[in-house]
């Protein structure tokens, strides 16, 4: 008795004395498609699942910590410094053994006439780099506070590293001015 459905085909197409013939339901197949079919949609739910809490515990951790930099580098950029100092003090949180941050976070509170915790945070940076750049902006920020003599000095250790650059002369000449 032949299933009305059900079509007869050779598998190997040989000539041969018997024939072999597989029997498909295109019934029964179409739920094992579908069985089959929602098996790898529920393994790539499952993967998903898996890298959505991935991102969800890494994002913390990474994604935090610059975001408050970039928004102070943006109202920076922006000459905002009111709202860069909203987000000065959580960057050096975020970042505190970075000394472009810390110099970033000076440069925010000299310009919101905070000169003596500017002069912490650039200190601070001077502690972790102390290249001509970062002592010549330690050097403006104690002449900002009134402290002309430490400013001179640090300016003048700047241009003992870099007696070339340009800019260290220029940052004495600034403390003297400022004195």
């Amino acid at each position: 008795m032949k299933h009305p459905e059900t079509r007869h085909y050779p598998i190997d197409g040989s000539h041969l004395s018997e024939t072999k013939v597989c029997f498909i339901d295109p019934t029964r197949m179409k739920h094992e498609m579908y069985y089959f079919i929602m098996s790898l949609k529920l393994k790539e739910m499952i993967t998903m699942k898996w890298i959505i809490a991935l991102i969800a515990v890494l994002l913390p951790a990474t994604g935090f910590a610059q975001s408050n930099i970039d928004k102070a580098k943006q109202f920076v950029a922006e000459r905002d410094y009111l709202k860069a100092y909203d987000y000065a003090l959580p960057a050096v949180k975020d970042a505190p053994k970075n000394s472009d941050v810390l110099l970033l976070a000076g440069e925010i509170y000299l310009e919101m006439e905070k000169a003596d915790s500017a002069v912490l945070f650039i200190a601070k940076a001077v502690d972790i780099d102390d290249k001509t750049p970062v002592l010549r902006k330690y050097a403006k920020a104690l002449a900002r506070a009134g402290k002309f003599e430490e400013a001179v000095k640090i300016a003048k250790k700047a241009i003992k590293k870099d007696e070339k650059d340009a800019y260290n002369q220029l940052a004495l000449a600034d403390v003297y001015l400022k004195a």
